[in-house]
């Protein structure tokens, strides 16, 4: 078990008004021996009124809810903090992360300089992605790298430089697309953000982090309306496109700035990259700790 003194600082997103979540993260916190920051989330009557109108308005590639934009605009905040305090690394969490013990050995520091890394995704959705070779194992869970959209964002490592970048608001596909244009997940772990196929973005599989509304291991694909902590602030202000207008706006946002990437991605993982995808599992379900919070 990493002590506390030797842990990299742990940060968890919660909105003032969300008592009931602070109090199931500190209770986990407690039990697992973690020191954690509280970082307050940004409040939907927060979120500038031009920021909605641009990312809402007509045509817009990646419409994105006010609930979504204020997400987005906390774990800036966050990565702000990281920055700012000039912290190498950090766990970023959200007040919904139910945590398995298996998160410990990632709290080590120089774990992202060790595996070459800067952004590593502890979480799991449930939903079916397509992943790489095993790139490294930490105590029995394996790291490989994404190959293909996943979605949330409440439980992924972070280096400083990737924290920079993101606050630089990088361009994608030779247009100003940045931070703002797009779902915070989408941005981190998507396709057309300027990660997935940019950079090396690891997996944790089993991951070790999951989302309170898919505690439960049958909840795949979309989730099911939820009471209590699990229930969401956001839920009600996303904003839905059908499947086939998706794919669409998928097949247009593809450029030429992508073809390179995607294509290195695709070597480095020849058997993996058109293999068939899978959810990855929750560590707490091997143990048998499903839909348990700690």
């Amino acid at each position: 078990m990493t002590n506390r003194s030797s842990m990299i600082p742990v940060f968890y997103i919660n909105l003032d008004a969300r008592i009931d979540r602070r109090a199931h993260m500190e209770r986990q916190f407690e039990q697992l021996g973690i020191a954690a920051e509280r970082i307050s989330a940004v409040t939907v009557a927060e979120v500038p009124a031009a920021l909605v109108a641009r990312v809402q308005r007509p045509g817009h590639f990646y419409r994105v809810g006010t609930g979504d934009l204020a997400c987005g605009l906390s774990h800036q905040r966050l990565w702000q903090t990281l920055v700012d305090r000039q912290l190498d690394e950090a766990l970023v969490l959200e007040d919904d992360a139910i945590l398995s013990p298996e998160v410990m050995p990632f709290l080590a520091p120089g774990l992202l300089a060790r595996v070459g890394a800067d952004l590593i995704r502890l979480e799991t959705r449930r939903q079916a992605v397509r992943l790489g070779r095993p790139r490294f194992a930490v105590d029995g869970v394996q790291l490989r790298e994404l190959l293909s959209t996943h979605r949330g964002t409440a439980g992924y490592l972070l280096s400083r430089a990737a924290a920079e970048a993101a606050l630089a608001s990088p361009v994608v596909n030779d247009m100003a697309v940045d931070r703002f244009d797009m779902a915070v997940d989408r941005f981190l772990f998507g396709r057309f953000g300027p990660n997935l196929w940019r950079t090396t973005v690891l997996q944790a599989d089993p991951s070790p982090i999951v989302q309170l509304d898919k505690a439960d291991p049958a909840s795949t694909g979309k989730a099911v309306p939820v009471n209590g902590p699990a229930h969401s602030d956001n839920a009600g202000t996303r904003l839905s496109r059908p499947r086939r207008q998706r794919r669409v706006v998928d097949i247009l946002a593809f450029g030429a700035a992508d073809i390179v990437p995607w294509c290195a991605q695709a070597l480095r993982n020849r058997q993996a990259a058109f293999a068939r995808k899978r959810p990855v599992a929750f560590s707490g379900d091997i143990r048998g700790e499903a839909g348990r919070s700690i």
